[in-house]
């Protein structure tokens, strides 16, 4: 979720998938194949700030809706956790047991292990709606 994407990655290149293989399979954005920040399928450009790996930069999301926070509960968990109120009701929002809520899309065609993160705006700004899971 947003906690793997924040800071947003300020390197400007190509989002076209390449592959990439490293204890993981798929494909990773053109533009961290010879990034600095790169490491083993991750991103570390806030590394010493936040003590760990952030989520690949795949661009924007083609999905079209409404990015404020909104909280989704479920079954699987007792936690709170925020996702964009457009992921919410998206057929690719996915509960990966390691990852928590990550997205699928093109996961099986293109990224496969390497797939995208879930962004959301800063919290404080927008009112929580609910959302239930399952």
């Amino acid at each position: 979720m947003h906690s793997t994407v924040f800071p947003q990655c300020t390197v400007i290149g190509s989002f076209e998938p390449i592959s990439y293989s490293c204890f993981l399979r798929g494909a990773i954005p053109a533009k961290c194949e010879n990034c600095n920040n790169f490491y083993q399928g991750g991103c570390s450009r806030a590394f010493n700030d936040i003590q760990k790996y952030l989520s690949l930069d795949h661009g924007p999301c083609p999905v079209k809706g409404k990015t404020n926070p909104v909280i989704v509960d479920s079954h699987y968990y007792i936690s709170k956790v925020y996702v964009p109120e457009k992921c919410s009701q998206c057929r690719y929002l996915e509960l990966d047991i390691a990852r928590g809520f990550v997205c699928n899309l093109d996961k099986k065609n293109i990224w496969q292990d390497f797939r995208l993160g879930i962004m959301e705006p800063g919290i404080s700004k927008f009112r929580i709606k609910k959302r239930t899971l399952g």
